[in-house]
């Protein structure tokens, strides 16, 4: 039989050797614990970057889009004259009055009767080539 202090002085070695256990466990968890910190920054200022590249592209995007949509304006849409300070006025139709030989005319000036759907004409011709 083992004697009441031999007992105790083998719980205590018992419960000293699962102290430094459960010590390296906390360590070795506290270890992980910075090295998840550490990767959520970093993957917190890669989100960071690509929302503000997303920001960006969708900026350029909309603006590639508003510049298609005039050119496509300009390519197929209704043609005005210039003003005097160079600018064109969308938006503002040109009154056609008729003349005398029934050829519509544009009080701005002159212009050719067909020569938008002529020019579409020829365009969609040019594309079913390419």
């Amino acid at each position: 039989m083992i004697s009441t202090s031999a007992g105790i002085e083998l719980e205590f070695v018992g419960l000293r050797q699962q102290v430094s256990y459960w010590q390296a466990m906390h360590r070795s968890g506290k270890e992980r614990e910075e090295c998840l910190k550490e990767e959520l920054r970093e993957v917190r200022e890669i989100s960071n970057r690509q929302s503000a590249q997303i920001r960006e592209l969708t900026q350029e995007n909309e603006a590639m889009k508003a510049r298609e949509a005039w050119l496509e304006q300009q390519l197929f849409g209704r043609k005005f004259e210039s003003r005097g300070d160079g600018g064109d006025i969308p938006g503002e139709d040109k009154e056609i009055s008729e003349s005398e030989d029934g050829e519509g005319e544009s009080r701005a000036g002159s212009a050719c009767p067909n020569s938008t759907s002529v020019m579409r004409t020829a365009i969609r011709h040019t594309r079913a080539w390419d």
